[in-house]
């Protein structure tokens, strides 16, 4: 029940157009989830819904200090960046999981 409440606030949320919080209710659903490939899918939803948010939001709007919403928005940024220069995109990903 908590599930399917946490997915449906996160759809509501981005109907809204409100990003920041549809992407936040998807992290908590993200702890609720025991099936592997519901949290890869859930995980894959979380980057897709912080994409829709430009490079210099996503830098703007990190928190402080990154902690798990902070680290999101660095991968979607990252996922971004690799788009525009494909070759970096492994070297991007590495740093990212250093930090």
């Amino acid at each position: 029940m908590l599930v399917r409440y946490r997915r449906d606030a996160a759809q509501a949320f981005r109907l809204m157009g409100n990003v920041l919080e549809s992407a936040r209710e998807l992290q908590v659903l993200d702890a609720l989830l025991d099936d592997p490939q519901a949290r890869f899918d859930n995980q894959l939803e979380i980057v897709r819904t912080l994409a829709v948010l430009g490079e210099p939001a996503l830098t703007r709007l990190q928190p402080s200090p990154p902690g798990l919403e902070g680290g999101w928005m660095q991968v979607a940024i990252v996922l971004k960046r690799a788009l525009r220069t494909p070759d970096a995109a492994a070297d991007e990903l590495a740093a990212w999981r250093e930090r």
